[in-house]
């Protein structure tokens, strides 16, 4: 499993599905060969999750589950709506389960870079926010746990394997089954940069955080795609246009941590002052506060200038030549 961590904001990179493609093969075959690779990968996920014996057990799991969830929305014309439309719904449902476990795996993970500058004593002050936010990380990982354990759970994706083993044969796929995987991934491509080039031109200076979420998963799922099918990407354009696409990335991925975090602390120092927490926790809980509303801040006032360095001709010209590489 290979990992490595970017020291500026924590994001890490995960291990893309290790699948051999061709250009010329059937959609339907390339996407179902994918779609079993992301399968396997929760699969071997999933004890080290219950284990907990690394916070990145459950990130590989997490993305594989995203990914999978690309690959049915991008695919809906390639594959049987039989089998897409349950399948969107286990792993909205298997998303939706991992996400709170993962978010306070992350707190805790950036714990030192968010309280270290603020001081030993405010640092020693939040040892009650960390205790509860320990408790809720546990709570977290029990329910889920649970939830992983359970046979229907298990089974689901035993019969999701079968079903992708038998798609090529199946004869009720989309109507773009049999269209070649590369014509089908160049198009996606090319419509996920077209969406986030799009939506990232309509962000200004007053535009909702919500706005600059969406721009998140826009990115996610351009770099998902990529991902997925990097098999039939040249290399050397793919991994320039990849590097431009992460740096936008790690833009977008600090403020919504930051967002998120600072509403996190907000309710954290409600439970604590309804247990009877001491003043000097929650006046630490609101520098913790303000030092997390001014990254938001930095990060939201970089923004324009890392969209702009994305948004230029080398980046078109680094996805044309993804693009032009992938045929047929």
């Amino acid at each position: 499993m290979r990992r490595a961590t970017l020291p500026s904001s924590g994001m890490t990179t995960t291990s893309p599905p290790s699948v051999r493609l061709r250009a010329d093969m059937p959609a339907v075959e390339g996407f179902g060969l994918v779609l079993a690779s992301l399968a396997t990968t929760i699969d071997d996920n999933r004890e080290g999750t219950m284990e907990r014996a690394d916070p990145e057990f459950l990130h590989e799991l997490r993305i594989a589950v995203r990914r999978s969830r690309t690959l049915l929305t991008e695919g809906r014309k390639v594959l049987p709506r039989a089998s897409v439309d349950p399948a969107r719904e286990h792993f909205r449902w298997l998303g939706d389960l991992t996400g709170p476990a993962r978010d306070l795996d992350v707190y805790l993970l950036e714990w030192d870079r968010y309280t270290t500058p603020l001081g030993a004593d405010v640092t020693d002050a939040l040892a009650p926010m960390r205790a509860l936010l320990e408790e809720r990380r546990d709570a977290a990982h029990d329910h889920l746990d649970r939830e992983l354990a359970v046979p229907a759970t298990i089974q689901w994706m035993d019969t999701w394997r079968r079903s992708l083993a038998e798609l090529s044969t199946a004869g009720s796929e989309g109507s773009h089954a049999d269209r070649p995987l590369g014509r089908v991934v160049s198009k996606r491509i090319e419509r996920a940069q077209q969406r986030l080039v799009v939506h990232g031109r309509a962000i200004g200076p007053g535009s909702p955080a919500e706005q600059v979420h969406a721009l998140r998963k826009d990115a996610k799922k351009l770099r998902y795609l990529l991902e997925c099918f990097g098999d039939i990407c040249p290399e050397r354009p793919r991994r320039r246009f990849v590097r431009r696409l992460k740096a936008l990335q790690e833009n977008l991925g600090e403020y919504q941590d930051a967002a998120v975090h600072v509403a996190l602390v907000r309710e954290l120092a409600d439970d604590l002052h309804a247990r009877g927490a001491d003043v000097r926790t929650l006046l630490a809980m609101g520098r913790l506060t303000e030092r997390l509303e001014q990254l938001a801040s930095t990060t939201r006032e970089e923004f324009d200038q890392r969209f702009a360095a994305y948004d230029t001709a080398r980046t078109r010209a680094n996805l044309d030549a993804v693009l032009q590489g992938i045929g047929p």
